[in-house]
Order: structure tokens, then sequence, then C-alpha cells
């Protein structure tokens, strides 16, 4: 496969705030001459890619967040009107169509103690996906009971949180 694409990054710090903007924009096509379908996007073609992120910091207290976004991966699906033939599932042009973009927000904050002389720790929290959003990852189709194909989707995590503590002695 052949990948083109340009990246951009920009990270500035203030004081005790450091933040970065970083853009991607790729074109990543299979080529296969021996198929039908000679040129079609690749499985990992993700067009457009914004990641932002910014911490602040502190002797004590580090707080994090971040936010993610990219185009959806391309996909294939069955055709439409013919979607079964020999009770195989009958595909459409090779992934020329996209799942939902994919959007996520992140937290997260640590805290340090000095316990003793020769005890400190550090107590966190995260929060990965905090609006809770569905980011379609990958769907695949079954046949179902009436003879046409069913869609599935996995999807990446829901809201999830993460507690951690970490004793340094």
């Amino acid at each position: 496969y052949a990948v083109r694409g340009l990246d951009f990054l920009i990270r500035k710090q203030f004081k005790n705030i450091n933040s970065w903007l970083s853009y991607s924009y790729m074109i990543n096509n299979y080529t296969f001459s021996s198929l039908e379908e000679i040129q079609f996007p690749s499985n990992f073609d993700n067009t457009h890619s914004v990641t932002l992120g910014s911490t602040y910091s502190t002797t004590f207290l580090n707080l994090s967040g971040g936010l993610n976004y990219r185009t959806g991966k391309p996909t294939s699906v069955p055709l439409t009107g013919n979607e079964v033939i020999n009770d195989e599932i009958n595909y459409d042009q090779a992934n020329n169509r996209r799942l939902i973009d994919f959007f996520r927000v992140d937290l997260s904050a640590t805290y340090k103690l000095q316990l003793t002389e020769g005890l400190r720790t550090e107590l966190g929290m995260s929060v990965w996906n905090l609006l809770n959003k569905e980011n379609a990852i990958n769907n695949y189709y079954r046949i179902g009971t009436n003879n046409l194909p069913v869609q599935f989707s996995r999807e990446s995590l829901g809201l999830t949180t993460n507690f951690m503590i970490r004793f340094y002695f």
C-alpha cells in the first residue's frame, strides 16, 4: 500500500501549562493489480486526525486533558439489492464507505504526597471517553435468519474510569 500525507505539530509551554495540537492528513491506499478493483482505501486510512492536549503541573499536582478526533475508517458494505449470493455476502466496492467519525475526550489528575522521610505516594484518577461517545472502530456482517446481512459493530470503550495509587520507597 502507499501512504501520502502531512503531519503538523505545535507545542507551547507557559510556566505550569504545556499544550500541544497535532493534525495529520493522510491518504492511504491499497493497490492490487490482480483484483477487479485495483486501488481502494486502506483499512488504516484516517484522512484527518486532530489531537489537542494540555497539562497543568505543580510540585504536587498534575492535571491533563485531551481531545481526539479522526475521520471514520473505510469499511465495505453489502451491495444494496443483491446482498447475498449462494449463502455468502456480496459486497459492494471495497472500502467505499466510512464509519462515523471518532471523537473522544479524556481527563486525568495525579496528586503527590510525601508520607514519611523515605516514603511518598501518588494518587491518581483518569476518565477515558468522558462524554461516553459511542465510537465505532470496525464493523462486519453475518447472514441473519431472513437470509439478509446483519451488521455488527465493534466500539471503543465507553466512559471508563481508572484509579491508581503508587508508592515510592
